[in-house]
């Protein structure tokens, strides 16, 4: 839990948890000094301002009784590490070394501590939602004959209303009742149909009912209907509901007492009713703030003689408390695949999962560590693209997250205990920062992100997490921004602009070789895990990735072109002469990159059938190329590269070649998937991704090979700007290539009529 949060809560929090929160604040800014054991200092910082805003939450509107007393001891267990961390953080570097193993054994008691003053929280919380549950049962039981008979009196007088409807019209209140009953019976759904029912029961006095609302037996059973007690003069109850007769059932009238006693419906009438009274279904949770049945029914009456809109299957589907922008397509979970099904191998690491357990694993604090679920978190959110569980699979994690965010907001959801609700939305927002404010974002579209913006927008509502939602906000406008520019990925001009003319032989191999390294390292500088698997997806579609290797494939074609351009014998052989030199400077400045590629292209069938040119090579320039080919060879045999890689580890990876990597990445993906099935259904091979993440780091080592440090203005380098005025004209698609193979013909066949001649 971060600094910032926790100060931002102390404004608003209650007195009791004011303190707690405070001395968590202090407690944060006490561990910054911790010299050992900094990671586990800070995670009980983290853990005691989560126990904190825990119990800030749960004793909103308690102020003054016997539950806010509970903070001091949270208050208590706080300032203990306070005085702990302050002794560790006046400790030097040395004297931290030697306490090394008495600062670990202080922190664990203080985790241990914390753990007990949670749990004694727990019980207090569960205790009081017990008692609370049980004083509401009591109110119940106490006001249920009452509120019947106030009921039973208020339909008699419809009753006895309806008498009088053949003389004079039907009063507007009256009318309103009995049609909104009929509306219900006739157009309503079974839902409503079966609440109506079992409200107008319990009102009846028919059915006693428990706390819960579900029926209970008591007497003998009637074989014959009778209407309910009423003036002689007035009709049958089953007229007075008009269309609605033949589906409501009618029940024998009985002196009231304790136990009020049961009828059973006609036998023709069974059919029809989805509520018998011999079953034993599920029962509606009744509202904590109602004592009776009367309110929901006459609510519900109200609702509908209003004529309010209905419910759509969208609102249904969340929480009822939700903050969230029903409206968001973002928020409808209907259609989730939501079963949860994670798998690990002996060392506890995720191996297999379902999607939706994946996602739940995200929101995991891992026991060994932050490293151990930073590792999965990246490796999720890289690859999850490719689970092949749809093309929306970006908008199924999102809305997996949101329901993750609205089930710990209901205070009614049991499955959460009261000390996690607090830390899962943290975690679920810290989840969506990562997704929108690191490389992941390349991956998120423009109209999801306009769909995201309000949905986010309404978490702000909450005061708790205000701070957080309001960033990510403003984070998703930049986005937004950004990605209605068609040229984001674009590499922008590293070099400023000359207006001299330039030619190849004007510049020093080392100075050519130093340009492309530049070039090339700004290009793969860009490219992010998102951008590797983006690639994967779609070759064809514009990123980071794709760009860089725009930036090779121009490469390769310019050192084609240039060679095959001069008409004259010498002049080829001299240009040739001069990319074989340029390739020895690369491989001397650990450039692999940029000496693989102009290898390739004076490799390549178009060059390498000028038998007259490569004749005319002095002996330097042909053992140089031959050393330079061997050099590359290890290319061909994954086992030596990995070894090479290794070997070089302390070099930072800068004997990587990208085009191998990507090659590497392909033959990944196309391997065949080995299915991970459990109790018969198909999970997700978790290591499968591992190791392409694995992949892609060893790729991005390239970046660090050339991690130059560019200036923010252009680079007045001559060797640099002209370098990319001549790929700036070059092109990279087939019919630059073909220009070049036809090219290539006419110098062959030149060079054998000068060779027959």
């Amino acid at each position: 839990m971060t600094l910032e949060l926790a100060a931002n809560l102390i404004g608003i929090a209650a007195p009791g948890a004011g303190a707690a929160l405070q001395a968590a604040k202090m407690l944060t800014q006490a561990v910054e000094n911790v010299k050992v054991n900094k990671f586990e200092a800070e995670e009980l910082s983290r853990r005691c301002t989560q126990l904190a805003l825990s119990y800030e939450e749960a004793c909103k509107g308690l102020e003054g009784t016997e539950f806010s007393s509970i903070s001091d001891e949270i208050t208590g267990v706080i300032e203990k590490a306070i005085r702990r961390a302050r002794e560790w953080s006046s400790m030097n570097a040395v004297q931290s070394f030697v306490r090394q193993s008495n600062i670990r054994q202080g922190i664990d008691t203080l985790f241990r501590d914390i753990d007990n003053c949670a749990q004694s929280f727990h019980i207090a919380t569960m205790a009081r939602l017990h008692k609370t549950q049980r004083e509401m049962d009591q109110i119940r039981e106490r006001d249920k004959d009452e509120n019947r008979e106030m009921m039973r009196t208020i339909l008699d007088q419809v009753v006895m209303r309806r008498g009088d409807s053949a003389q004079q019209p039907q009063t507007s209140e009256s009318r309103s009742v009995v049609e909104t009953i009929q509306e219900i019976m006739r157009e309503g759904t079974p839902e409503e149909k079966d609440s109506l029912r079992r409200q107008l029961r319990d009102i009846l006095g028919e059915v006693e009912t428990s706390s819960l609302g579900q029926p209970i037996l008591a007497g003998p059973v009637s074989t014959q209907p009778s209407i309910p007690t009423a003036p002689s003069a007035s009709p049958p109850a089953g007229e007075e509901f008009g269309a609605c007769s033949s589906k409501l059932p009618t029940f024998e009238s009985r002196p009231r007492s304790p136990k009020i006693k049961a009828t059973k419906s006609k036998p023709d009438e069974d059919k029809t009713s989805p509520y018998e009274l011999g079953s034993q279904g599920k029962s509606d949770r009744q509202s904590s703030d109602s004592v009776s049945n009367v309110s929901p029914l006459a609510s519900f009456i109200a609702r509908r003689c209003q004529s309010c809109a209905s419910i759509t299957p969208c609102h249904r589907s969340a929480s009822s408390s939700s903050i969230f922008d029903l409206g968001s397509s973002l928020t409808d979970f209907d259609g989730l695949d939501l079963t949860s099904v994670v798998r690990r191998d002996p060392r506890g690491y995720t191996s297999a999962g379902t999607f939706a357990g994946l996602v739940d694993e995200l929101l995991r604090k891992a026991s060994n560590g932050y490293q151990k679920t930073h590792e999965y978190q990246e490796t999720f959110l890289t690859n999850f693209r490719l689970f092949e569980t749809g093309p929306d699979s970006l908008r199924d994690v999102l809305r997996l997250l949101f329901r993750r965010f609205t089930l710990s907001e209901s205070s009614s959801d049991p499955t959460f205990r009261v000390e996690d609700r607090v830390p899962i939305r943290h975690e679920v927002l810290v989840v969506l920062a990562m997704l929108l404010k690191g490389h992941y974002s390349n991956a998120i579209e423009l109209p999801l992100l306009d769909e995201l913006l309000p949905a986010i927008q309404s978490m702000s509502k909450s005061s708790y997490f205000a701070g957080q939602s309001k960033d990510l906000v403003i984070t998703i406008e930049r986005l937004i921004v950004e990605c209605s520019d068609q040229n984001r990925f674009r590499m922008p001009r590293l070099s400023e602009p000359s207006s001299k003319p330039m030619h190849l032989v004007d510049f020093d191999h080392t100075a050519l070789a130093f340009a492309m390294k530049l070039l090339e390292g700004a290009a793969y500088k860009r490219v992010t895990p998102t951008d590797c698997i983006t690639h994967l997806l779609d070759p064809d579609k514009p990123s980071p990735l794709s760009e860089a290797r725009a930036v090779n494939s121009r490469l390769y074609n310019w050192v084609r072109r240039k060679i095959l351009s001069r008409v004259n014998l010498t002049d080829r052989r001299n240009t040739l002469d001069t990319f074989i030199s340029v390739a020895h400077a690369c491989r001397v400045a650990h450039n692999f990159s940029s000496m693989a590629t102009i290898l390739q292209a004076i490799n390549s069938p178009d060059i390498s059938n000028l038998r007259s040119t490569r004749r005319l090579l002095d002996k330097e320039a042909v053992s140089a190329l031959n050393n330079l080919n061997a050099a590359l060879g290890f290319e061909r045999y994954s086992r030596d590269y990995a070894k090479l890689l290794r070997a070089n580890a302390s070099t930072k990876g800068e004997e990587c070649i990208p085009s191998f990597h990507v090659d590497r990445l392909k033959k990944i993906k196309g391997k065949p998937d080995s299915p991970v099935v459990v109790d018969g259904r198909r999970l997700i091979d978790f290591e499968r991704y591992r190791e392409l993440s694995g992949e892609i780091t060893k790729f991005l080592q390239f970046q660090t090979a050339h991690n130059v440090n560019y200036r923010a203005q252009q680079i007045s380098f001559n060797a640099l700007s002209y370098l990319e005025n001549e790929l700036k004209k070059m092109k990279d698609d087939e019919q630059a290539s073909k220009i070049i193979e036809e090219l290539s013909l006419e110098r062959q066949a030149q060079e054998d009529r000068d060779y027959n001649t």
